[in-house]
């Protein structure tokens, strides 16, 4: 087999596999299997999961290649987009409710551009004049090759009069149709509306004619990142208004459309955290007729059948000129070693939350590690995979991964106080209520000391006891009738009844074990009693 350092691991974000020199490689590792099988279902609109689960690897495989007579596009959200948002309601042309329209539009613009570009029957339409309208409307607001997907199809909203304009007269020239789009529109609300609602009616017009050989999926990826200075709430009616329109498309028009081989589809790429907060009707059967939750749960007895390993194991294999091998010989052959009774597998789950990115970024750092020491044996040891800097290099990667997500809803200062949290607890990594309670009331002292703003989740014991569950930086233990403990996770105990599970209070708790050393856990602090005032915040659920 090839030493270890010459394999390519690969990226954290599957987002590097688009481009054309890495397709290769990540057709050879990428492992299908059920969940890809079930997102090709025409019901399937959302694609759920947490950082790292591999949302983004689903729709970059499906994008990368034409699966099953599937044809993929994936387009991201960036803050541009959001900012669009803003310009528009700023000019008092967006209430919430218009947010559904303008996205209709959007996805519609996105749909037909992406059949436009890999469908025989857009071109078989050339003779329609409704099509050859809708045609040069859409080329001519594609004119910049650069411009990312969603910025081009933007360019229709911010000039809809002129577009409906262009879909409504006679088939004119190419140069004529971009010497409309230069002029200048003046903005009207109520004309900004009517002139949305004609671009939706012809398009759907349009689509609701072809004759599709082909499936299509349209994957909206990048709304787990909210830009920095974007306002949760302006956010939040975005996507709000983004989840609507890909529902109302997909069920009352997409699904709808008869006499075409192929079908149209829409699926937004989500957490589970923002899937709880769009707002739609009916939540948990969308979540379990309409959604795909990625689960990379196994047990340790029997992780050598599990996806995550034929994840791990296929990254390896992959990239050996003796082929074919056995299911786990190259695991074993470049992880050899046992720490206790636990398999080197073992050992990496426990480190990582049960995700595919956190395996892949430990064997990164592994490798890396190597390199920069010299070592050629051309394998991982107990030795090296314990070794001191490697743990505390993958624990700050686990911390990154949390700020990402604490970030996303709360402020750089709220995330230095987040951490204060952890000093209190006296260098315990597991700890039982009453413990909990006394690092919290210390905790508590301290804030209150220095007039130091917390967010909600920081306002009483229960309500930080439960984030810290959320965040899966804490588990809990109950011991069972036969004398066994029995330990929870968040990330274990979610499925589709329950996207959130609780914890319970008065329960023995765990710090994770891959973030102990970025969280300083372990070093006791001295805390200067004399300074600290006694006003506390509340210590349990308001």
């Amino acid at each position: 087999m090839k030493n270890y350092l010459d394999l390519k691991i690969g990226y954290s974000d599957a987002v590097n596999y688009s481009r054309r020199e890495n397709k290769q490689l990540f057709n050879e590792i990428f492992v299908k299997g059920q969940q890809l099988e079930k997102l090709l279902q025409p019901c399937v609109y959302f694609l759920i999961g947490g950082k790292g689960t591999g949302k983004t690897a689903y729709s970059t495989f499906l994008s990368n290649n034409e699966y099953k007579e599937t044809n993929s596009r994936s387009a991201f959200l960036s803050e541009t987009e959001y900012r669009k948002f803003i310009t528009l309601k700023e000019a008092e042309q967006l209430v919430f409710s218009d947010y559904v329209n303008v996205w209709n539009v959007l996805l519609l613009t996105l749909l037909s551009k992406q059949v436009k570009d890999g469908e025989s029957s857009f071109t078989s339409m050339r003779n329609f004049a409704e099509y050859n309208k809708l045609d040069n409307a859409i080329d001519s607001f594609y004119q910049d090759g650069f411009t990312p997907e969603i910025m081009s199809a933007f360019n229709i909203i911010e000039r809809s009069e002129v577009a409906a304009n262009i879909i409504a007269e006679r088939p004119i020239r190419k140069s004529e149709v971009s010497a409309k789009i230069n002029e200048e529109v003046a903005h009207d609300e109520h004309k900004f509306q009517m002139n949305l609602m004609a671009l939706e009616r012809r398009f759907k017009s349009v689509i609701s004619k072809l004759k599709l050989q082909k499936n299509h999926i349209l994957f909206i990826d990048g709304i787990d990142i909210r830009p920095k200075n974007l306002d949760y709430d302006i956010y939040l009616e975005c996507i709000k208004g983004l989840a609507q329109s890909v529902w109302n498309l997909n069920n009352d028009f997409l699904s709808g459309i008869n006499d075409s081989k192929g079908r149209l589809r829409i699926v937004l790429l989500l957490r589970p955290d923002i899937f709880s907060e769009l707002g739609l009707q009916n939540l948990n059967n969308k979540l379990r007729d309409n959604s795909v939750l990625l689960d990379w749960r196994t047990s340790m007895a029997s992780y050598r059948e599990s996806a995550i390993f034929h994840v791990a194991d296929r990254l390896l294999a992959a990239q050996q000129s003796d082929k074919p091998l056995n299911g786990g010989d190259c695991w074993d052959h470049y992880f050899p070693f046992k720490s206790g009774e636990e398999d080197s597998f073992e050992s990496f789950l426990l480190l990582s939350l049960f995700r595919p990115r956190d395996i892949i970024t430990l064997m990164n750092i592994l490798q890396e590690y190597m390199n920069e020491s010299h070592d050629d044996t051309g394998y991982v040891s107990q030795a090296l995979f314990d070794d001191p800097q490697i743990r505390s290099k993958y624990s700050d990667y686990l911390l990154g991964e949390i700020k990402d997500y604490l970030l996303f809803y709360h402020s750089e200062k709220d995330y230095s106080t987040f951490l204060k949290f952890f000093e209190f607890l006296n260098g315990k990594h597991s700890f039982s209520y009453d413990e909990y309670i006394y690092a919290y009331e210390q905790f508590a002292k301290y804030v209150e000391a220095r007039n130091i703003d917390v967010p909600e989740y920081m306002e009483t014991s229960g309500n930080l006891l439960q984030f810290l569950y959320d965040l899966d930086v804490i588990g809990y233990t109950i011991k069972q009738s036969d004398g066994s403990n029995q330990s929870h996770w968040s990330f274990r105990d979610r499925n589709y009844s329950d996207l959130a599970p609780k914890i319970p209070e008065g329960c023995d708790y765990s710090i994770q074990l891959g973030l102990r050393k970025a969280l300083n856990i372990g070093k006791s602090l001295r805390i200067k009693r004399s300074s600290i005032k006694t006003r506390r915040l509340k210590h349990h659920k308001s």
